[in-house]
């Protein structure tokens, strides 16, 4: 039966492995956690290793999926948990495993590419049959104003975004010395891209010039500027036919367009279906390969030797899980050893505990079957935290918060990923703890977002049966008035309203500090001597302990047995009669 108070006891096992089953053996004694491999290959380089080829094709697993979860970024979308009952990688099924990987990465990037190129001869043929469309417009005041020596001019028209057009407009004007004419169509066109329905304003516009060198000058120009370039008939129904062309176009290429975005759909589809359990399984197989690469290799009996520690508790369960069913043979031998090395130290802790457990190895971890301090510390960390909160409001707000946490664990547990949320997550339990020990202290400080409410009656009376009927204070003189029925429990609400408040509750507040950080100091000090009497280190015992003790309760101690003498035995009455006499 495993302690709670100490770290539990600790075996050092050798483990026997026929190479042909190692991978399935890791696999099911990781599925337990309780086994750490020690690495029997530290002195080794990488490259010599045994399963080093397959911790490579691991991580080149990793990175082609690494660029799928890019893929559903780019469309913002987010893959689906990874189900309880998700099948094993095992090593017969790499080949099928990668074929998959590369079947869905090269569908995908082929329907990119495909979709890519639809998408941008739709945005053209778009644009081209909007121009067509304008093109009578454009040339109709340009055909007014000609003369008979303007038959030798010819026009480029296109499309340009209206954030480009002023800057092109003017290159143009100066890369071609004033030598052609821009006309832009008003008002501006809305175009909207069928694949991702985003808008974007465009210009239509026409530039008159004379001659092949300006044309292809003009032309060099747009391609620069990224800007499509198109030619138009010059009679109108050469343009009504060349329109009804490209009507048709345009319809056959949203037609192709919607089955290829209803392809990408069904690839989309599958791969938030499948990405995170690809991802989960391919881990697990790289952590094999690489707890692999830490055992010895036997080329004489095709065997892997591991060495490793593992809870006596738990060891029973170990050999369990490596008898096969089918033949109740064993998979691999577990025997445990003597070794002169200490055991690390192990902790069994669960979902409440946990985060205390993490918050205390955070400060150091402690030595092999030492006591616990994360065990005492569920209830003395978030008490003292409570003594220095002391705010019934705002505990109140902090505890609702962890409840909520603590009863949506299931619903939230898939945010954990998040960095910061993965920290209130894990301390759920800590901050519900902190909460409800803050309002019992903010009850007993009677303080409620800084004001103390009348939860009982107040025990304070007024003297002599006097009334206030206006501004004033009155003095309570303790010798000559007592009040015999103090408040119930915790503060009394009147002091709301004494002029050294203050005073009075930071008083009370630093001896009560006092008094607890001397129990928990002297606590956590015969805990250590605790520790020195179960390892026989008397030496540390009487040369460490008692002196510390000693100090300590001679100094602290007597500072809380005065708190404690003035709170019982010193009043009012006998300071009063030792200074008249």
């Amino acid at each position: 039966m495993p302690s709670i108070f100490r770290s539990e006891k600790v075996e050092f096992c050798q483990l026997v492995i026929p190479s042909e089953s190692a991978y399935s053996v890791i696999q099911t004694i990781g599925q337990l956690e309780c086994v750490e491999f020690i690495n029997r290959n530290f002195d080794v380089s990488p490259f010599n290793l045994k399963f080093t080829q397959n911790v490579v094709w691991c991580e080149e697993m990793e990175r082609r999926l690494g660029n799928l979860h890019n893929v559903l970024q780019s469309d913002k979308l987010e893959a689906d948990e990874v189900p309880h009952n998700y099948g094993t990688l095992l090593p017969q099924n790499f080949g099928n495993f990668e074929s998959e990987i590369n079947s869905i990465s090269t569908d995908i990037e082929s329907n990119n590419k495909n979709l890519k190129d639809l998408r941008d001869g739709y945005n053209e043929l778009t644009f081209y049959r909007q121009v067509v469309r304008c093109a009578d417009e454009l040339d109709d005041n340009f055909n007014q104003n000609a003369t008979e020596s303007s038959n030798n001019i010819s026009g480029v028209y296109g499309v340009v975004s209206r954030f480009q057009v002023n800057v092109f407009e003017k290159f143009l004007y100066r890369a071609c010395r004033g030598n052609v004419l821009f006309r832009r169509l008003d008002p501006e066109h809305e175009f909207t891209d069928i694949v991702t329905a985003e808008t974007s304003i465009h210009c239509i516009f026409v530039i008159y010039l004379q001659g092949d060198l300006l044309m292809n000058k003009v032309k060099k120009i747009s391609q620069v500027f990224g800007v499509p370039t198109f030619s138009v008939p010059d009679t109108h129904h050469e343009r009504e036919t060349l329109l009804l062309t490209l009507m048709t176009r345009v319809k056959d290429m949203e037609l192709i367009l919607h089955q290829t975005l209803a392809q990408r759909k069904t690839f989309i589809n599958r791969l938030v279906r499948n990405l995170n359990i690809w991802k989960v399984q391919i881990r697990r197989a790289k952590a094999i390969f690489v707890t692999l690469n830490m055992f010895h290799y036997d080329t004489g009996s095709h065997t892997l030797i591991a060495e490793c520690w593992c809870p006596h508790a738990d060891i029973e369960k170990v050999q369990n899980a490596l008898v096969i069913p089918e033949s109740n043979d064993l998979a691999a031998i577990l025997n445990t050893m003597q070794t002169p090395r200490t055991p690390p130290t192990f902790f069994r802790t669960n979902k409440f505990t946990r985060g205390f457990q993490n918050l205390v190895d955070a400060y150091g971890v402690a030595n092999y079957k030492e006591i616990n301090p994360s065990l005492f510390m569920v209830i003395t960390f978030p008490f003292l935290f409570s003594v220095m909160f002391g705010d019934f409001g705002h505990a109140a707000v902090i505890f609702i918060f962890a409840v909520y946490l603590v009863v949506q664990e299931k619903a939230l547990e898939k945010y954990k990923h998040m960095e910061m949320f993965d920290m209130l997550y894990a301390g759920r339990y800590i901050i519900f703890m902190m909460g409800l020990f803050s309002l019992y202290a903010g009850f007993i400080y009677n303080d409620i977002i800084s004001k103390s409410v009348y939860i009982f009656p107040s025990s304070w009376k007024l003297p002599d049966h006097r009334n206030i009927s206006g501004p004033g204070s009155v003095y309570l003189d303790p010798v000559q008035i007592t009040q015999p029925d103090p408040y119930p429990i915790g503060l009394d609400p009147v002091w709301m309203f004494a002029s050294n408040k203050i005073t009075f509750v930071n008083s009370l507040k630093m001896k009560l500090s006092v008094i607890i950080g001397f129990i928990h100091m002297t606590f956590g000090i015969l805990c250590g001597a605790a520790n020195n009497l179960y390892f026989g280190k008397y030496l540390d015992f009487f040369a460490e302990f008692v002196p510390q003790i000693l100090f300590f309760v001679s100094l602290f101690g007597y500072l809380v047995f005065l708190i404690f003498y003035k709170w019982i035995f010193v009043s009012s009455h006998r300071i009063c009669g030792v200074r008249s006499s």
